[in-house]
């Protein structure tokens, strides 16, 4: 997982709760997540790596943040 960039900005230059953030945590929540959940993992993801890295998750932040669910 990473951030997402337009080709100029990338996520984490837009501040939480801008509006550029709102179609990926619509889309975490529309697959099940919660509100919270939604915003607490999409905003892990976006600072975990730049659009062209990559962050490998561990098993405890797989389990941390549900991405596991029974």
């Amino acid at each position: 997982m990473h951030s997402w960039s337009d080709g100029v900005n990338e996520a984490t230059d837009f501040p939480v709760g801008d509006v550029n953030h709102l179609p990926y945590i619509d889309y975490y929540t529309s697959v099940g997540f919660s509100q919270q959940e939604a915003e607490d993992f999409y905003y892990f993801t976006i600072n975990a790596a730049p659009a062209a890295d990559i962050h490998w998750m561990t098993e405890s932040e797989i389990s941390e943040y549900g991405i596991l669910k029974p």
